[in-house]
């Protein structure tokens, strides 16, 4: 059982982000400069992104084109879906969905308020416990946060990892997010890359077709896709939840809004990894 009192540091600061608050501001602030001010989109109001959760050098502009979507907008609460990156060293193995249970999300920016409430509601709905030990260790959803702080601030969040899953787990859990977000005005955030360490023109051909799949809303095609080929999603849980969500919600498909590689970013083109941002609205201006 975790202490209510308990806060989930961020120990991926100085490695996928900036450590220093004054060297993560100034870097976040030329991410958003570079990702532009997303004008062309800003009279919808999304209900949810997809997003990376590279180095902020690799993805972070990337992210940050998605995360302009909801800067300043007002929500009740975020809750925020990633992938849980398994290494036996670490421990932690679970499958299913995993909440977590926190009082505070710590980030050099300054610290989160955790939805307690959506977590736990979470956690009884889908009978499963929480998995703060994997949350701990993991840098899927982390990555995210420094951008929570500066484009949603005093929202709160809650965090769910996606262990091992099969198809009828992500059903399961689009179901009980259908029946949870019909009690506020909720922002549903899914950390996810790409394709991983294929040559730079094939990369961008496997993504492609992902992408479409995404955004043609063929959740099945996309589950038959990913395991066929051995993963073209790290997170292809939490979107293909996603995915179940926004139909159950009756919203249009996602918009694309930026793609790119590691190896756009100096990262060579040899092996790269794939990131894109991409939202879904519901229509109507807020």
């Amino acid at each position: 059982m975790v202490g209510m009192d308990d806060i989930r540091r961020a120990v991926y600061a100085g490695s996928f982000y900036p450590g220093d608050e004054e060297d993560l501001f100034r870097m976040m602030e030329d991410l958003f400069n570079e990702a532009g001010d997303g004008s062309s989109t800003r009279d919808r109001k999304p209900k949810a992104l997809i997003l990376p959760h590279a180095g902020y050098i690799y993805s972070g502009a990337v992210a940050a084109r998605g995360y302009r979507e909801v800067m300043g907008r007002k929500y009740s609460k975020t809750i925020l879906i990633g992938p849980y990156h398994f290494n036996p060293m670490k421990g932690h193995y679970f499958r299913g969905p995993g909440p977590a249970s926190y009082s505070k999300l710590e980030t050099p920016l300054g610290n989160i308020e955790y939805d307690r409430e959506t977590a736990a509601k979470l956690a009884s709905s889908l009978g499963v416990d929480y998995q703060n030990g994997a949350h701990a260790v993991e840098h899927s959803l982390e990555v995210q946060l420094p951008f929570i702080v500066k484009c949603l601030p005093k929202i709160p969040v809650s965090l769910l990892l996606m262990g091992e899953c099969e198809l009828t787990d992500t059903t399961n859990v689009a179901q009980e997010l259908a029946n949870l977000i019909k009690e506020g005005d909720f922002l549903i955030l899914i950390s996810t890359d790409l394709s991983h360490f294929y040559p730079y023109d094939r990369a961008r051909e496997l993504d492609e077709k992902t992408l479409g799949f995404i955004e043609k809303g063929q959740a099945g095609e996309l589950y038959e896709w990913d395991k066929s080929m051995g993963g073209m999603l790290c997170g292809v849980d939490g979107v293909i939840t996603m995915m179940q969500l926004a139909n159950l919600q009756g919203w249009p498909n996602p918009v694309r809004l930026t793609y790119s590689t590691s190896g756009d970013r100096g990262g060579g083109k040899r092996e790269v990894v794939g990131y894109a941002s991409l939202a879904y609205y519901s229509g109507g201006v807020k």
